[in-house]
C-alpha cells in the first residue's frame, strides 16, 4: 500500500468516509462508475453521480495532490537520466558478449569454432540499441558512449566556460570553447584530459 505524505494524508483525512472509499477506488484504477459504488452503493446514475463527487472541493484537493505523485513517479528523475547516461557511456561489447572458442579437433589439427552468447544483463542489455543475428555471426550496436558524454556534460553544466588551450592541450585563460560545439573526438579528448590531469613532460 503506497504511503501517503503529509500533505496527502491531510487533504484525505479531510474527506468524509464515503468520498475516502470513492477517492482510493479512483486512484487505484477503477473508473467513475465503479468508484461511486464503493461509497454510495444504491446511486443510481453512477457515471452522472461520480462525476458529481470528483468535483466535491475536498476529493478533487485530494485526487489532485495524489496525482502529482503519480505524475512524478512516471518522470524520469535527473540522478535516474545520469545513471542510464553513465552506463551507456562506460560499456564495451564484453559487457554484454561472452565469447569463447572452442576447439572441436585435436592440438596437432585444431577445428576451431567461435561461440557467443548474450550476458542475462538487464543493466548490459539496456545500452544495447540494436541487436541481429545470422550466419555470419551476431551484429550488436551499442548506443554512442561519446553521445552520452555529451548529454551528461549539458546536463551537468560541463560546458560552461572550459577555457582550453588548442595547442598545448592544457588551459588557457580567456580562450572559451563551447563543448556542444565539439566534435566527438575532441570531446573525448577534453574528457581524458580533464580526468588526467595536468602532466609534467619535462624530464
Amino acid at each position: 500500500m503506497y504511503e501517503m505524505t503529509p500533505q496527502q494524508r491531510a487533504a484525505f483525512e479531510r474527506m468524509d468516509d464515503r468520498e475516502q472509499r470513492f477517492a482510493l477506488k479512483i486512484i487505484s484504477g477503477a473508473s467513475g462508475a465503479e468508484a461511486i459504488k464503493a461509497g454510495w452503493p444504491d446511486a443510481k446514475g453512477a457515471g452522472i453521480r461520480a462525476t458529481t463527487v470528483r468535483h466535491r472541493p475536498k476529493v478533487r484537493a485530494f485526487l489532485t495532490e495524489m496525482q502529482c505523485t503519480l505524475i512524478d513517479d512516471a518522470i524520469m528523475s535527473r540522478n535516474e537520466a545520469m545513471e542510464r547516461l553513465t552506463k551507456i557511456a562506460r560499456a564495451t561489447i564484453t559487457d554484454v558478449v561472452d565469447i569463447k572458442e572452442i576447439n572441436w579437433g585435436t592440438p596437432e589439427a585444431p577445428d576451431l569454432q567461435t561461440t557467443w552468447h548474450l550476458r542475462n544483463d538487464s543493466d548490459a542489455l539496456e545500452t544495447v540499441s540494436e541487436l541481429k543475428a545470422g550466419p555470419a555471426g551476431p551484429q550488436i550496436k551499442l548506443h554512442d558512449p561519446l553521445k552520452a558524454i555529451k548529454q551528461m556534460a549539458e546536463m551537468s553544466g560541463w560546458n560552461a566556460n572550459i577555457n582550453v588551450d588548442v595547442n598545448q592541450g592544457g588551459l588557457l585563460e580567456g580562450e572559451v570553447i563551447d563543448v556542444k560545439e565539439l566534435s566527438n573526438d575532441a570531446l573525448h579528448e577534453l574528457v581524458m584530459l580533464q580526468y588526467a590531469g595536468p602532466t609534467d613532460t619535462q624530464e
